[in-house]
């Protein structure tokens, strides 16, 4: 039986990732080997590992953004079982770009709108931003927490003051900036 990952399993992009099973034989004194199969095939067939004695494998070179399948076969040096497949994916983080105001870019007014693109090519899940913004260079001061649009309105900025500002996006699995 595949025990871990559950089946569909999302990773965050930087997890490690070890496939588990439980494995066993009606003959108690029979040794076990396992071979394991992991590849982004709905039926892998690449071996990743050849007559191993552990119940776990850990999982090397995985890329993010894709969905792997994996399965196992057990031989007690006379007959082998296949397991079930079973699926996990790897989560990509997603990526965000700020578009306006340009960096160093002088402002003639004490309001502005900020502006980002955004982007989430796992395509698991929504976006959300918090948007952090002020005087020193790595803001603390949120001004949009938890939203799904992609600008923001600033006021009340003082003239001859500059600003800075930075936007964190979250897929609901790993947060970036």
């Amino acid at each position: 039986d595949l025990v871990l990952p559950d089946d569909g399993h999302m990773y965050r992009s930087d997890d490690t990732v070890t496939l588990s099973w439980d494995g066993s034989d009606p003959n108690p004194g029979d040794d076990l080997t396992f071979d394991v199969y992991l590849d982004r095939q709905s039926d892998p067939d690449t071996r990743v590992s050849k007559e191993q004695m552990s119940e776990s494998y850990q999982a090397e070179g995985l890329e993010a953004g894709y969905e792997y399948y994996w399965k196992v076969v057990v031989s007690d040096g006379e007959f082998e079982t296949e397991s079930e497949i079973q699926s996990f994916t790897i989560n990509r983080k997603p990526t965000v770009d700020l578009t306006s105001p340009e960096d160093e870019e002088i402002l003639d007014s004490t309001s502005t709108t900020l502006y980002w693109d955004a982007t989430d090519d796992g395509g698991m899940s929504s976006l959300t931003y918090d948007i952090y913004f002020g005087t020193n260079s790595d803001p603390d001061t949120i001004i949009g927490d938890g939203q799904y649009e992609r600008e923001v309105d600033v006021s009340n900025r003082e003239n001859d003051t500059t600003y800075y500002w930075f936007v964190e996006v979250d897929d609901g699995y790993e947060t970036t900036r």
